[in-house]
């Protein structure tokens, strides 16, 4: 005969499961709605932040420490005049670990870091759909410029930086195209003036140069056969002079009394 099923073991199950699945959405609900602005960060960029997402990651050292919350767009219709506020959530959970004693928290460990070079700047993180994150740096060098510090007080703002496509577009736009264009334009505009005069002199001046390179390779080709004729009559001549030697080293007496017929 089969065992009956307990039911009332079955009921404490569905409970158990019940309240767990409600507490975690307890919890969920209340990091989302409830949470700490201690941990929250405000950073300004100067360049597009096209591909940057509410939930991007924000990287440090390869450690993902943090995820963009909001972003918001706030207008001055005075001067018309944009910001772009990038709130960032720093995850409650990670922490960060600190040697110097007197440092107690992460505000203060966060703001000594920012004072020692710490800086925000985007990078890429897929090229092919061309979502970015942003990347906490250290970069000593780089000037602090709080830009609204008294706007957003009660958010720490991390210093921003451009990114290395930031300053390549900054690099370029310094560039006076118009006026390399217009130079280039105005060269090629001289060129045709003038070339239609500089022509027959340049192919006057190139007949007279072949004219005179000729001219030279005539005079040096009878340069180069008369020094061999030369170099020749010399070595005859040293030729004539060794066998005289040869001869009246045989024949002493010859300076006395000439060669013996």
């Amino acid at each position: 005969m089969a065992k009956k099923p307990n039911n009332k073991m079955i009921g404490l199950f569905m409970a158990a499961g019940i309240g767990i699945f409600a507490l975690i959405l307890i919890i969920s609900l209340r990091n989302s709605i409830f949470k700490n602005d201690k941990d929250t960060v405000v950073m300004y960029f100067e360049e597009s932040l096209r591909g940057l997402n509410v939930g991007s990651s924000v990287m440090f050292k390869g450690v993902e420490v943090g995820q963009v919350s909001r972003i918001e767009l706030v207008a001055n219709t005075n001067d018309l005049s944009f910001r772009i506020p990038v709130y960032v959530q720093l995850n409650p959970d990670q922490r960060i670990i600190s040697r110097d004693k007197s440092l107690r928290g992460k505000q203060e460990l966060l703001s000594e870091l920012i004072k020692k070079g710490l800086r925000a700047r985007l990078g890429v993180q897929n090229y092919i759909t061309g979502q970015l994150f942003i990347e906490l740096t250290i970069q000593p060098d780089s000037p602090l410029i709080l830009k609204y510090k008294s706007v957003d007080g009660d958010y720490m703002e991390i210093p921003t930086i451009l990114s290395p496509m930031g300053m390549i577009s900054q690099d370029f736009s310094k560039i006076p195209l118009k006026q390399a264009v217009d130079n280039i334009n105005g060269t090629f505009e001289t060129l045709n003036k003038e070339l239609p005069v500089l022509m027959p002199k340049l192919i006057k001046t190139t007949d007279t140069t072949n004219a005179i390179l000729e001219e030279n390779r005539r005079i040096t080709n009878e340069t180069i056969k008369n020094l061999n004729q030369a170099a020749k009559n010399i070595s005859n001549a040293a030729q004539s002079f060794g066998n005289l030697s040869d001869y009246i080293e045989r024949h002493p007496d010859a300076l006395l009394k000439g060669k013996r017929q």
